[in-house]
């Protein structure tokens, strides 16, 4: 199993993090489904309020 660094979660957190070591077809399944729960307008906006906040700089 990889070590994974433990991003600032809770111990009972890093203990999931560290079981799940998923297939890359089942990474990418998740990976689809959660980009899927949200049109994709709404991460042209973040993206559009990101690059804004970056030239105000």
């Amino acid at each position: 199993m990889l070590h994974r660094p433990s991003m600032g979660l809770s111990p009972q957190w890093n203990i999931l993090a560290a079981d799940f070591d998923p297939t890359f077809d089942q990474a990418e399944e998740a990976r689809q489904k959660l980009f899927d729960t949200k049109p994709k307008e709404w991460y042209f906006e973040k993206i559009r309020k990101l690059v804004s906040s970056n030239q105000a700089r």
